[in-house]
């Protein structure tokens, strides 16, 4: 990430001429769409509060940025041609505009023809690409403040299953950067506490009835929050679980399956389209 803004600094700091930045607006209501004369090929935020959504597998020409209250930040888009892009961002609570076509003249520059002018001191070790992580703990914090904010947002649920006076809920499925949010919800109607075992996730493919073209693929979250040990009778319970990443073909389904630690009760939640 500092390996991004340095290079974009030095980028910006080559110009021969001053360019002031436009200031983007955004909530977490609303998505601000930004059609880029280019596919986008790299993009990152200066503040966690702000994330700017785009496809990283198939380059398309435009991001979705939305934002949670804090502080003011920035945003550098690079695309397909080399061009780069620069914003101030703002949180607002009411947006007027919703969609912006930013043209070539808007580029801060392009890497091809500004790279020569860096300083040697500086090392990058490669433009323009996100290390790979396997621990996650540097993100704990940003994955605890943006789960908590998706479980006090309403929700529409997207899948319900009732067994055993128990509701398990799938509230919805929040897609952010490398990650996907589970928001659940489980609900105890029944006249005993409900003591959590485990809940696992699944990605399954196929008919169980046809073992040859049935596979089912457990998908382990990088981060729990708030799962709950227990739910007392008439209580419910809301938490996340996040998820690296994934996608759905047209067979498959997910499934969420919670079951109880000193019992027999379990309930199996299926969704299969989102």
């Amino acid at each position: 990430m500092k390996t991004i803004i340095i290079l974009f600094l030095c980028l910006t700091s080559s110009l021969s001429y001053a360019q002031e930045l436009d200031t983007l607006l955004a909530n977490s209501t609303h998505n601000l769409s930004l059609f880029f004369p280019s596919p986008i090929r790299q993009a990152v935020t200066g503040s966690e509060n702000f994330t700017f959504s785009y496809d990283r597998e198939s380059a398309k020409h435009f991001g979705l940025l939305q934002a949670t209250p804090g502080t003011k930040s920035n945003l550098l888009v690079v695309t397909s041609d080399g061009s780069a892009y620069s914003f101030l961002l703002e949180f607002q609570e009411k947006l007027s505009v919703l969609n912006r076509f930013v043209t070539l003249k808007e580029s801060i520059g392009n890497e091809n023809r500004n790279l020569d002018t860096i300083s040697d001191t500086i090392v990058i070790m490669k433009p323009f690409t996100t290390p790979i992580r396997t621990n996650y703990s540097y993100r704990e914090e940003y994955f605890k403040k943006f789960s908590a904010y998706q479980t006090e947002q309403p929700h529409s649920p997207l899948a319900s299953k009732r067994k055993y006076k128990l509701v398990l809920q799938l509230l919805d499925l929040v897609y952010d950067r490398s990650e996907v949010y589970a928001v659940l919800e489980i609900e105890n109607r029944s006249d005993i506490d409900f003591e959590v075992d485990y809940l696992n996730i699944f990605k399954v493919n196929g008919n169980r009835r046809r073992k040859s073209s049935y596979q089912k693929l457990v998908l382990h979250p990088v981060f729990k929050y708030n799962f709950p040990e227990m739910v007392r009778v008439g209580k419910r319970r809301r938490f996340v679980y996040i998820l690296p990443k994934f996608t759905l073909g047209t067979a498959e389904k997910l499934s969420f399956s919670i079951r109880e630690a000193s019992g027999s009760r379990s309930v199996e939640l299926k969704l299969r389209n989102f």
